[in-house]
């Protein structure tokens, strides 16, 4: 028998050095990104098959806020505390809070990478916010139900 599960984005809470961020954009709101994937494949002539490691668990998490999100100006100032003090990176985490997945993206060092692009128009529009990661790791914090 087929089982329903729910998602709702506004249950997907992503916390930057302790702080939730809100505010998001229509569309994707967080997209979240490996630097590289983890393993690679080289087949030799004979159909020999390597497989090579790579020890980048860099990551990117790009996020789409409104231009009148409160985040916005959150965002700024821990990238112009990195910039003119030296600030060092932060926590970073997305947690889905319901539906199947229960996916935990985590990162101990992430810092905002810079300012967003700025466009003004007739209406409010998007920010969006680059957010580098030098230990991006990701964990399903609940089993997946059995069929």
């Amino acid at each position: 028998m087929p089982k329903t599960y729910t998602y709702k984005v506004h249950e997907v809470a992503v916390v930057f050095d302790g702080i939730p961020i809100s505010g998001f954009a229509e569309g994707s709101v967080i997209t979240i990104e490996q630097s590289e994937e983890g393993w690679s494949m080289q087949v030799g002539a004979d159909g020999f098959v390597t497989r090579s490691g790579s020890a980048n668990r860099t990551g990117t998490a790009t996020i789409t806020l409104m231009q009148t999100s409160d985040s916005n100006r959150y965002l700024a100032s821990k990238y112009k505390d990195s910039i003119d003090n030296g600030a060092p990176p932060c926590p970073f985490m997305v947690k889905e809070k319901t539906g199947s997945g229960k996916l935990l993206f985590t990162a101990s060092e992430a810092w905002v990478r810079g300012y967003p692009s700025a466009a003004y128009d007739k209406e409010a529009g998007p920010r969006e916010w680059i957010i580098d990661m030098a230990d991006l790791d990701s964990y399903v914090y609940e089993p997946m139900p059995s069929s």
